[in-house]
């Protein structure tokens, strides 16, 4: 799949030499530090050491995107990878020892498609991102969309997200005045997941997963309907998850409702609204679900709710998010509060405290033992790029 985007991404590039193209560059780097409130890390044989330095971070990501117009056909590539380095490296346990208090050194190819449109029809492939669900938390829809947990809340999301290499083939359209659209996906290797360590990471490979998604639009109130078909690595057992996602806008308000079932787990349901109210977006939501990893039939409620306040040169985010159950395993609590000012254009220093609360064998309880509970930070990021 990889060679065959590559032969179409340069033979694309020598067609668009003679044609009305636009050709755009995207560059974020970033420093960060970080170190925790109890500071405290686990050695090989069970002892802890202090070491409030959980990272010294150097990152980059840049994009390229090129889009090509020729009468009723349009023509876009897009390239994007990111490298990270961590000084504090050497610090570091042996690899698959229980430490996730800093980053290992980590470079990957995040984005790497061809895109052609003619007319109602599209073609998309490549590694790319394909996102079905309005929410932004666990459990989800965006079930083709693979997370690195290992960075849960220290990057931004957009940076802790992995895709697929995947052929997508769309088609939209209007009837009777409603817009309409359908996809249909056939994923040829699928998004990696990374854990904290000593917890198994997922790689990428064919699990044989299709996914169709059938979507409408009636004036302010939106429908999507999707179902997935893949192959369980473990059981050898298909695996099949169907579900819809709603939303209606109101002047200052999204209400959105996001239902999904699968052959797996019990079904799940997302209630949630966006609003927006000058320079403030409120996104409260609330998650009924039953937790896969504890086996447990016992559901589990999940309130998530994120803040983001910008006026001028200042930025706020403020995000809060509380697991309860039958279980006091249940009982997770994370709450993060990030502080940002712009020096110059697309230049932000920032900082940020963040709180762990979780059971003994959850992913919020394994951030408690690793980092002691409380994350501090500082980061000066850079976003910016040009085009022609």
């Amino acid at each position: 799949m990889r060679a065959l985007i590559s032969v179409l991404f340069f033979t694309f590039v020598g067609f668009s030499a003679a044609a009305e193209t636009e050709i755009s560059v995207e560059l974020v780097p970033r420093i960060e530090m970080l170190a925790s409130g109890s500071p405290s890390t686990v050695t090989a044989v069970g002892q802890r050491e202090a070491s409030s330095n959980l990272m010294q971070m150097i990152y980059g990501r840049a994009a390229i995107d090129v889009v090509t117009q020729v009468e009723k056909t349009s023509i876009r590539a897009r390239t994007e990878a990111f490298a990270s380095h961590d000084y504090a490296e050497e610090s570091k346990m042996p690899l698959g020892a229980p430490d996730i208090l800093k980053s290992r050194n980590e470079a990957d190819l995040s984005e790497l498609w061809l895109d052609v449109t003619y007319d109602s029809w599209g073609i998309r492939l490549g590694r790319q991102p394909i996102r079905w669900s309005q929410s932004w938390t666990v459990p989800s829809l965006d079930v083709l969309t693979g997370r690195r947990f290992n960075r849960l809340f220290f990057d931004p999301l957009i940076d802790q997200l992995t895709y697929p290499d995947a052929v997508r083939i769309t088609k939209s359209g209007a009837i009777g005045g409603q817009l309409y659209e359908i996809e249909g996906v056939r994923v040829v290797r699928q998004a990696p997941t990374n854990f904290p360590e000593p917890l198994v990471n997922r790689d990428r490979f064919d699990n044989r997963e299709s996914a169709v998604r059938v979507s409408t639009k009636f004036g302010l109130f939106d429908l999507s309907l999707l179902g997935t078909n893949r192959l369980q690595t473990i059981s050898g057992k298909e695996e099949n998850v169907a579900g819809f996602v709603a939303s209606y806008a109101f002047e200052q308000v999204v209400v959105k409702l996001e239902v999904g079932n699968s052959d797996r787990d019990a079904a799940f349901g997302t209630l949630g609204t966006d609003w927006f109210l000058g320079q403030w977006m409120i996104g409260p939501q609330v998650t009924t679900f039953r937790d896969p990893i504890t086996s447990s039939q016992n559901g589990e409620v999940l309130f998530y709710v994120p803040v983001r306040y910008n006026e001028n040169q200042w930025s706020l985010e403020f995000d809060l998010l509380l697991s309860g159950g039958s279980t006091t395993a249940s009982k997770d609590v994370f709450s993060s509060l990030r502080v940002g000012r712009e020096l110059k254009d697309g230049l932000v220093l920032s900082f940020s405290a963040q709180n762990y609360r979780g059971g003994s064998g959850r992913l919020m309880g394994l951030f408690e033992s690793m980092t002691g509970g409380q994350v501090f930070g500082l980061r000066l990021e850079y976003a910016g790029g040009f085009s022609k």
